[in-house]
């Protein structure tokens, strides 16, 4: 399945506007989405979860960052299923697993979080 092409880069696109496909495109679209304030973007009130904005926080419930997770990967089109696993591992760090499946089949993305960035290992 092709899962078309996008501008390349995960929570900061790539200054060169180079293009990314497949699932390598589709976990830097969940990356970004990670990444960015809800409600941030007027004509996609729905878009994005930042969850820079959870670390330090003493209200930071597992329970939800997954379902917040969760909701941002289903609103991409090419997932078929997500689970996610968010495991705190300090106050300044938050790292998520997360297994998606496209018409491909099962893959897994690692997202880690700090107050400084969002970063992700994602299958190309």
């Amino acid at each position: 399945m092709t899962l078309g092409t996008d501008f390349s880069g995960g929570s900061e696109l790539d200054w060169s506007l180079s293009e990314a496909s497949g699932r390598l495109a589709l976990g830097q679209c969940i990356v970004r989405r990670l990444s960015t304030e809800s409600g941030s973007l007027r004509d996609f009130p729905e878009y994005g979860y930042d969850l820079t904005q959870l670390i330090g926080s003493a209200v930071a419930d597992v329970a939800v960052i997954e379902e917040k997770v969760l909701e941002q990967c289903y609103q991409e089109e090419e997932v078929l299923f997500a689970e996610v696993k968010v495991t705190i591992i300090k106050p300044t760090t938050i790292s998520i697993k997360v297994i998606l499946q496209d018409a491909d089949g099962p893959f897994q993305l690692t997202i880690d979080v700090s107050d400084l960035n969002v970063s992700a290992i994602i299958p190309s």
